[in-house]
Order: C-alpha cells, then sequence, then structure tokens
C-alpha cells in the first residue's frame, strides 16, 4: 500500500475507512507538517500538537476534498494556518535568533544560512498564491523532479520550470527586503536540505490513532486549536473567494473595489480599532504582556491599556491632532489617602509618540496602526525622533532629527514595515500583515533596541513584540483625547519656555478661555508653578477647578 499515491491512499481512507491508508499518509507527510509547525513555534511541544490536529483536520475534512487535490500542498498549508492559531492563541516569548543579523554571502553554507530563513519562512510563502506554494513545496519540499511537479500542477516539464522559479524569485525579494540577501541558488539548496526534518519517531503512530479517531481522544488544548485552525482556514478561504472575485472585476475594466478603499483612506473617514497584546522584555527576560485597545483616524489615535494593579485602573495616551496626552486614571474603587487627585496627565505640543525612557510602548503600536498619515509626507532618510531613545544625545552627536533607513508598505494604509536608526541600533518591522476592508495592516510586529555601538547581533537590551487579535470599525469614534474623571494633576508643556503643572477636571485646548487663563497666570521663574499662591483671589482660578 505504501506505493500507492496520495490520492489512492485518501480515496481507500473514504471510501473503506481504512485505518491502513490513513496510517501511510501520516507516515509520509509527518515530517512535513511537524517541520512546519516547529519553524513557527520554535517549540517541540507544541510542533507536536500541531502536527497531530492537522491529521485530525485531515481525517474530518477528508470527504470534502476533491479528487485533483494536490495533498502535500493542502497539508502545508493547514499546518501553516494551525500553526498561527497556535501562536495567537499564546504569544511565544522573543523570537531567538530571528531578527539576528541576517547578511549572507554567496559561498555561505546552507546550515549556516538556514537559520536567518527558517523563522520568516512561513509569512514568505504565506505571500505566495496557491499554485506558487504547490510548486516550492512540490520540488523542495517533496523533492519531486519538474516533471512530477508539473504532473501535479497540471502543467508541462517546462511550464513546471518557470511556475518554480518565478516563486523562488517571489521568495528571495521578500528576504531581501527584511535584510536577507542571498541568491537563488542558496535559497533553494536550504530549502532542499532543511525544509523537512525528522519528527519524533513516535508521533506518527499517536498521530494516526488521534486523526482517525477524528479527534474524540484528544486533550481539550488540542480540540480548542482544531476549532481555532478550522474558523482561520474557513476565513482564509472566504478571502480567497473575495480576492478572486475581485481579480475577476478587474479583468473585465472594473477598478472600483481597488480604488474605493484607497479613496477610503485619502478622504479620511476610515476609522480603525485594533486590539491586540504587547510582550515586553528586557535583555531576553520576558517581562508584562500588555493587552491594547488602538483607535485611529486621520492623523489622530488613542491607545488604551487596562492596568487594574498598583493603584492604576487604565493608562490612555492619544493624540487630537495637535497635542499628545499620556493619562492615568487612578483606582476609584480606592483612592489613595494621600491624593486629591483621581488622575494624572502629561500634555505636550506633538503629532507623534514622545514619552520617556520604560514609558514608549505606545511608539510600536502608534507605527502599527496610527502612523500612516506621518509618515505620508515624509521623504529622505531624516525623519523626527519617536523612540524614547532617540532624544537629543550630546555623545552621540544626536538632535531632534535623525539619520534612517526606513520602507512604507506599497499597499493603502502605507504604515511603514521598516525602520531602522543606525546610529542607536533600533529597529521596529512588521513581522505579518492582515487584511481589513482593503487595508493592509500589521498582524505582527516587532521593535528592538541594542543601544550605540553594540551591533544588532546579540540580544536587545529591550524588545517589543506586538500580536493582533481583533481589528474592526468602531460603533462609537472616540474624542482622541482622555476624558478628567474628577481631579487631574496636569504636566502641561504647551507653555513658553517650559512646562507649568496644575490640577483641572479637563484638558484644555490651548485656545480654550481657561488655558489663556493659565497662560496668564504662567511663571516660568517660579517653576511653572500656575496654580494661585496662599492669599491669591478665587477669582484667578479658573473655572471649574480648585487649588491642590
Amino acid at each position: 500500500m505504501h506505493e500507492w499515491d496520495d490520492s489512492a491512499l485518501l480515496r481507500e481512507y473514504v471510501e473503506r475507512d481504512s485505518e491502513a491508508a490513513f496510517a501511510a499518509l501520516v507516515t509520509r507527510h509527518v515530517n512535513q507538517v511537524y517541520s512546519v509547525a516547529l519553524r513557527r513555534t520554535g517549540n517541540a511541544h507544541a510542533a507536536e500538537e500541531i502536527t497531530q490536529t492537522v491529521f485530525v483536520i485531515l481525517a474530518r475534512k477528508s470527504r470534502s476534498l476533491g479528487r485533483r487535490v494536490i495533498l502535500s500542498g493542502w497539508l502545508y498549508q493547514t499546518a501553516r494556518l494551525t500553526a498561527a492559531t497556535f501562536v495567537r492563541g499564546e504569544i511565544r516569548r522573543a523570537r531567538r535568533e530571528q531578527q539576528a543579523h541576517r547578511q549572507t554571502a554567496l559561498n555561505e553554507p546552507t546550515d549556516e544560512v538556514w537559520p536567518h530563513i527558517a523563522p520568516l519562512l512561513e509569512t514568505a510563502m504565506a505571500g505566495l498564491n496557491e499554485t506558487d506554494r504547490h510548486a516550492v513545496v512540490l520540488r523542495y519540499f517533496d523533492g519531486k523532479n519538474l516533471k512530477e511537479v508539473g504532473a501535479a500542477l497540471g502543467a508541462n516539464e517546462d511550464a513546471a520550470k518557470k511556475r518554480v522559479q518565478r516563486a523562488v524569485d517571489k521568495l528571495r525579494r521578500f528576504f531581501t527586503q527584511r535584510g536577507v540577501l542571498l541568491p537563488g541558488a542558496v535559497l533553494t539548496a536550504a530549502l532542499s536540505a532543511h525544509a523537512v526534518q525528522a519528527a519524533p519517531p513516535a508521533l506518527a503512530q499517536t498521530v494516526t490513532a488521534v486523526a482517525f479517531a477524528k479527534g474524540a481522544t484528544a486533550g481539550g488544548s488540542t480540540l480548542t486549536l482544531i476549532q481555532g485552525a478550522l474558523k482561520l482556514m474557513a476565513w482564509t478561504k472566504a478571502k480567497t473567494a473575495i480576492v478572486i472575485g475581485a481579480g475577476v472585476l478587474l479583468a473585465t475594466g472594473s477598478t472600483w473595489l481597488v480604488v474605493q478603499s484607497a479613496a477610503r483612506w485619502r478622504d479620511q473617514r476610515t476609522t480603525l480599532q485594533a486590539e491586540g497584546i504587547l510582550e515586553y522584555s528586557v535583555n531576553g527576560v520576558p517581562g508584562a504582556k500588555k493587552s491594547f485597545t488602538a483607535f485611529s483616524q486621520s492623523g489622530r489615535w488613542l491607545v488604551h491599556y487596562p492596568v487594574q494593579t498598583n493603584g492604576i485602573d487604565y493608562i490612555e495616551d492619544a493624540c487630537d491632532g495637535e497635542n499628545i496626552y499620556r493619562y492615568t486614571q487612578l483606582d476609584r474603587d480606592k483612592p489613595s489617602p494621600t491624593s486629591h487627585n483621581s488622575s494624572t496627565c502629561m500634555v505636550e505640543a506633538n503629532n507623534i509618540p514622545d514619552f520617556g525612557h520604560g514609558s514608549d510602548h505606545t511608539t510600536p503600536i502608534w507605527l502599527a496602526y496610527a502612523s500612516a498619515d506621518y509618515f505620508h509626507g515624509l521623504t529622505g532618510n531624516r525623519m523626527k525622533s519617536f523612540f524614547s531613545v532617540d532624544r537629543p544625545d550630546p555623545s552621540l552627536g544626536l538632535g531632534p532629527y535623525m539619520e534612517v533607513e526606513w520602507r512604507r508598505s506599497p499597499n493603502p494604509p502605507h504604515v511603514p514595515v521598516y525602520i531602522f536608526f543606525p546610529k542607536l541600533n533600533d529597529r521596529y518591522q512588521v513581522l505579518q500583515f492582515t487584511n481589513f476592508n482593503g487595508l493592509a495592516l500589521p498582524a505582527e510586529f516587532l521593535e528592538e533596541y541594542f543601544g550605540p555601538g553594540r551591533g544588532t547581533n546579540g540580544v536587545p537590551i529591550v524588545a517589543m513584540h506586538g500580536l493582533l487579535t481583533g481589528i474592526s470599525s468602531p460603533s462609537v469614534v472616540p474624542d482622541f483625547k482622555p476624558r478628567s474623571d474628577g481631579r487631574t494633576y496636569i504636566e502641561d508643556g504647551r507653555f513658553p519656555g517650559g512646562s507649568a503643572e496644575y490640577t483641572a477636571t479637563n484638558l484644555y485646548s490651548t485656545n480654550s478661555s481657561q488655558w489663556r487663563a493659565l497662560l496668564k497666570m504662567y511663571n516660568p521663574q517660579a517653576g511653572g508653578l500656575v496654580w494661585p499662591r496662599a492669599g491669591s483671589p478665587a477669582t484667578a482660578w479658573p473655572p471649574g477647578n480648585t487649588t491642590p
């Protein structure tokens, strides 16, 4: 039976419920599925669970697979989507070698090249269309010759050769854009040598037993993973149908869908609500995981972090188009006995994040979901500082504008995909994209700070790894300015020559009568404090405020 092809084995299993046929399929493909999962997670135990899940899904969906299905390609895509589901449910620790120095030489051995390729391979493969992906899997994962690849794809050997070459060129361009420079011959040699690794010896037997029962004996985590992967597969199939439909419209001369999505962005009416998790690590040691909700609309944005620890309810960083706010809402159920204020806020005139070191977790989120308008007007290789470590530093000869390497996405809303400050070795990049209403938005992103003079080969001093968990158009659009709840202690940096401190029940705009009244009382020689001194008339304080 082992000499039968995949189609014959699959028919034998479907029509006769043959466990031997299913076991033969598992034995034939388990290494490939396990290798995809292992590359995506970097965790052998997780890779085994994902492998088991993939074959359970095969058992459940076997009757719906057509006779012309390329099973190895189908299993590869299912493994990739199942691994993505696993990662989204449980963010892995900071990628160990993924962001290491990836410059490679023409004659570098494939086992030295592979560590630079492996962490990005599934993302690169996701960018290929189905036929190109099948071609790569058949040629370099299954090791088939071009005649066999052509036969599987319904094409002749020459057409298969061109198809494979185009797919390899696409992969090579993907890696080049991310700093992995290597010829096509080195890439294909590395794929042939390393793309499929041996799974643990007992895994095939375990997988066969669980999958043949269609998951009835699987553990709770595996069942959850199965459901999540099936949903993602259904969504991916629906999304493909939508893309094909759009292609038909384009082929008939109508560009309405593409133009409409771009026009929505140019008209600045698009409002996004992105939810996700940001993992913070210092010197390679994982730290806090922050959940966040980010809203953005034409240069205005607000990022909300629920905290509910250390006497804090939540933190909001926001920009109303003119001012930056960092607002901290104190615990309303357990107010501090030493403070009369219910919240604190820093305000300054700016249109990009500009928070102190240790408070810069908003920067990568802003870059991912709210920075398109800022980058739309940028040219050249110098830009305003927005990383917390990019403040002027005489020892580095740095100023408010710094030399930078950067690229934007070619697709609306044209968010940055790569930013690197060479003097600081501070790097941001998008690892995966998702599509929302015709907009290409980051599904996974990473910022790393290595420090001046240290290079980018080692462990970063600070790393922030973000993962999108949901995106939508909000039913209620926020004001893009935090709402003060009671008395707020404000450090206001919009005053000439420095900042001022005061308490208020509202966050004033600079054209309001309250803020102009504060400006009249501003005294930089007295440290910028604008609340009345003892004995000052009460009428000097703007309405709605009390002295501290």
